[in-house]
């Protein structure tokens, strides 16, 4: 039991970094288009 806990412990804290690397990714991606779209439109 010990051994599945830690295991499924490991997986949720991979899930969560891979969540968190995406989501900074998206942030990070419309944050460029935002930016893009206001350089264009001055």
């Amino acid at each position: 039991m010990s051994a599945s806990y830690e295991s499924w412990f490991g997986l949720s804290c991979i899930n969560t970094i891979i969540y968190r690397c995406d989501h900074l990714s998206i942030r990070t991606l419309i944050d460029t288009i935002v930016r893009a779209t206001i350089g264009n439109d001055r």
